[in-house]
């Protein structure tokens, strides 16, 4: 049996939890029911909007953020469902009677692709969405971002993003 290096391991575990903890938010925050405070918004409202909440959006912008929000979503569905097997089927090889190390590299090497193209594909969206606003309601949103990021900071002992402009 081929042993796998420490390092790699580690590095497996941080990048796993570091895209799954943002991911599993993301999830939770998009399949909360109107009701539950994990959705912060209105019914029938996309979840991203609390985010935007205070930027006096106007009309045509919340039309136009809710039109890229409910395309995304089927999309995102698709790709949290891809995790969750990729993430389901390297728990049973962990588990397995007899281990296959290629069969389990190979799974492992389909959920980091399957997680980076969710990321990716939240990231993309978030930037059309910014590109909508105007560079005032920018502003507001970066300070705001930096403001919940410094009250994340004093709560979880650690930095995560810096969203002020470079």
């Amino acid at each position: 049996m081929n042993r796998v290096s420490p390092a790699i391991l580690r590095f497996l575990a941080t990048s796993a939890i570091a895209l799954a903890v943002p991911l599993t938010a993301l999830a939770q925050t998009a399949s909360a029911p109107a009701s539950s405070p994990e959705h912060r918004g209105h019914p029938g409202e996309p979840a991203v909007m609390h985010m935007l909440r205070g930027l006096d959006l106007t009309e045509s912008q919340r039309g136009q953020i809710k039109a890229l929000a409910d395309f995304q979503r089927e999309a995102v569905r698709t790709g949290m469902q891809k995790v969750r097997e990729l993430r389901r089927s390297l728990h049973e090889q962990a588990f397995a009677d007899k281990y296959d190390a290629a069969a389990a590299s190979a799974k492992a090497d389909q959920l980091a692709r399957a997680e980076a193209d969710l990321a990716r594909l939240t990231t993309e969206n978030m930037q059309k969405i910014y590109a909508l606003l105007t560079p005032d309601q920018q502003a507001k949103l970066k300070e705001r971002l930096s403001r919940h990021e410094e009250h994340e900071q004093r709560q979880l002992g650690g930095p995560r993003y810096d969203h002020r402009s470079k």
